[in-house]
């Protein structure tokens, strides 16, 4: 089983989510969220970056934020901690 960790969970963020449902291997984590949104999996919310670059259980994360920022920033910190 993949566990991934998406930053983001709007149009792109809510296909993956829906797609990884329909798997069985393959399972959203984490999600990163700017502010509270509905339909996010129960218990995966998270507002800090580090929530999900820190979990070892994470094996990838996947940026479908959109736009250059957060996005952008948000790649370079998790940089050293996942290459």
């Amino acid at each position: 089983m993949m566990n991934i960790g998406l930053l983001g969970f709007g149009v792109v963020g809510g296909g993956v989510a829906a797609l990884a449902a329909e798997r069985d291997d393959v399972r959203v984590s984490r999600v990163l969220l700017r502010r509270p949104k509905e339909g996010v999996p129960e218990g995966t919310a998270t507002y800090d970056i580090n929530d999900i670059l820190n979990d070892p259980s994470i094996d990838t994360v996947v940026e479908v934020m959109g736009g250059l920022h957060p996005a952008l920033s948000l790649i370079h910190i998790s940089e050293p901690t996942r290459l």
